[in-house]
């Protein structure tokens, strides 16, 4: 029974603790409640709370003239709007109202009366006669070459007040094309085409060569063909049975080949003559060469040298693939899960190299002979001294020192 004592005083000790609490929890309500008391802002006024309707209305006016670096992008824009519409604006006006004056001055010099006088009004006549009588009578208008007036464009009867003749409506037409020429050849400075000094279109004249050639066949053959040198064995022949002295006269021709025809095209450039007045005729022609047969251009041997390039490059080639397979032959493969690797026996590596560079070296020498055969193209051989006919295709004029040397044959 001695542990009662014991419960009882840990009992009190209990309860004086719970008033400790009690009491220090009252204090600080006490305390808070007294802090809010002294912080009402209407404890001032009375303790009278004040009524918010009588408060003022706030201002909520927005001033939209702030300083640049405060205005929004959208405030900018809306200005920037403005001044532009008001420029454009401007400026239509101002369009409308020289529009408005441009018509203004179109219909008032149409219906405008005659400038006033600048005499005055009270000024007698009899002081100055009439500035009409004085005047000269008016000149006629002027004629121009090949112009047609038509009727109605001008009165040479009528004078204007300031004594010009006045013209009157219509239109004027003036015709500016040369006067009708009614035979060919009688215009001033072009003579009259003959037999003598002309070669038309069609002629023809037994020609022979003197000089050889290889034509060409490559691509640029046409635009680098080989010059050919030509000399006419007779008088030629023109139409109607007509003839023309151009018996040894010497032409200057351009010759490329056709490899498809195994022919050489020859085209005729420069006709050359010397008269017996010891004039030089010297002209540009146009026409081809006929051969032999009558075809156009002449037959000719084709010599192509392509075909030894081509036979050392397979012979290069073929000691090169000899060679590769002689280097292979010292080589070993061998496979492991890193892949094949090739490995050459050390006293084997002296005639695996050997093996290697002659074929290196043949490989490059085919090459070389591959690109030297496509330089070279077939030329067609043409020998000198064959004699062919030549066909003028475009008229050509011979002048007046070649008329005067036939006439002079003829007499």
């Amino acid at each position: 029974m001695s542990s009662l004592p014991e419960i009882k005083g840990k009992s009190a000790v209990k309860r004086k603790q719970m008033a400790i609490v009690l009491f220090g929890l009252a204090g600080f309500l006490a305390l808070l409640i007294g802090g809010l008391y002294m912080s009402d802002p209407n404890r001032k006024n009375g303790g009278a709370a004040q009524n918010p309707m009588n408060k003022p209305p706030p201002d909520v006016t927005k001033s939209f003239k702030t300083p640049a670096s405060g205005r929004t992008d959208q405030e900018v824009w809306v200005t920037k709007s403005e001044a532009d519409l008001k420029q454009l604006q401007t400026q239509y006006e101002d369009m409308q109202r020289r529009l408005k004056e441009a018509e203004d001055r179109e219909s008032n010099a149409g219906s405008a009366p005659p400038p006033p006088s600048s005499f005055p009004q009270n000024f007698s006549s009899t002081a100055v006669p009439s500035t009409r009588e004085n005047l000269p009578p008016p000149p006629p208008p002027p004629s121009s070459i090949g112009s047609r007036a038509q009727p109605g464009a001008m009165s040479p009867g009528q004078v204007g007040p300031d004594g010009q003749p006045v013209r009157q409506p219509g239109i004027q037409v003036i015709d500016l094309s040369e006067p009708e020429i009614s035979e060919p050849g009688k215009a001033a400075g072009v003579p009259k085409r003959t037999s003598k000094n002309y070669l038309p279109a069609g002629s023809f004249a037994k020609v022979k060569l003197l000089s050889g050639m290889d034509a060409p066949t490559g691509a640029l053959a046409r635009t680098q063909p080989t010059p050919v040198f030509i000399v006419i064995k007779d008088r030629g022949s023109l139409p109607n049975d007509f003839r023309s002295n151009v018996r040894e006269c010497r032409i200057v021709g351009a010759a490329y080949g056709d490899l498809s025809a195994e022919r050489a095209y020859i085209r005729l450039e420069t006709l050359t003559c010397v008269t017996p007045d010891d004039e030089i005729v010297e002209v540009s022609v146009k026409g081809y060469v006929a051969g032999e047969d009558g075809k156009t251009g002449l037959r000719g041997d084709v010599v192509s040298k392509q075909g030894q390039m081509i036979g050392k490059a397979a012979l290069a080639g073929l000691a090169s693939g000899l060679g590769t397979s002689i280097s292979q032959a010292y080589t070993q493969v061998s496979t492991n899960p890193l892949g094949a690797v090739q490995t050459v026996d050390p006293k084997d590596i002296g005639k695996q190299g050997l093996a290697q560079g002659a074929a290196t070296a043949l490989e490059k020498i085919a090459d070389f002979y591959i690109a030297r055969a496509e330089e070279l193209f077939p030329v067609i051989e043409i020998g000198a001294g064959r004699t062919v006919d030549i066909v003028i295709t475009e008229g050509v004029a011979l002048g007046d020192a070649f008329e005067r040397a036939a006439l002079a044959l003829e007499e």
